[in-house]
């Protein structure tokens, strides 16, 4: 919906609201510039100045005229319509990537339970491919992890690894080649 802002220029001379809303922004924008750690969520409060110019941008866009015809109108409607699509389009990309993070949540879930029924102590060395997605994260434990059943860490260098190891003297350990499909499972060597 950015594009109705290539009407700015017009509307800026004919506009008293979008000039108030717009010299807004670069204030609100000129106070974030001031910050010298940014997290885009900091950001949030502009959206509405940003939403309140496309409105009326658009406004100016839809009665724009091209000799003589009312090219604005049509403009605004396949951009109404390439957003609705766009919209249900990522609406079904967040289902898909919903369905693979809880089909991961539901592995790891079943690998703990799994492992929590045994009466032994487990120890699981996650190795992540290149391609690893980062949100779906294997490595997480109780506030206690010593007193865990099941500790989960991930795979380091080999020294690193060994003083893991040393450090659970007790424990059954287990590598987990978490991107595989599915995981892989399997005694630690």
């Amino acid at each position: 919906m950015a594009f109705p802002l290539l009407a700015l220029p017009w509307a800026w001379r004919r506009d008293k609201w979008l000039r108030v809303v717009m010299l807004t922004l670069a204030g609100f924008i000129a106070v974030l510039l001031t910050e010298t750690w940014m997290v885009p969520h900091y950001a949030a409060p502009g959206a509405p100045l940003i939403f309140i110019a496309v409105v009326l941008c658009f406004r100016y866009l839809r009665v724009w005229k091209y000799r003589g015809q009312r090219t604005g109108l049509w403009l605004a409607r396949a951009l109404v319509l390439f957003s609705i699509l766009g919209a249900v389009n990522l609406g079904f990309r967040l289902a898909r990537d919903h369905r693979s993070t809880s089909v991961w949540a539901d592995q790891r879930a079943r690998i703990q339970s799994t492992l929590e029924a045994d009466s032994a102590l487990h120890l699981i060395i996650v190795r992540y491919g290149p391609e690893h997605v980062s949100h779906q994260e294997w490595v997480f434990n109780s506030a206690d992890p010593d007193r865990s059943r099941v500790i989960w860490a991930r795979e380091m260098d080999q020294t690193a690894n060994q003083q893991l190891i040393n450090y659970f003297p007790d424990r059954k350990i287990w590598l987990l080649e978490a991107d595989q499909v599915p995981p892989s499972l399997k005694p630690f060597h």
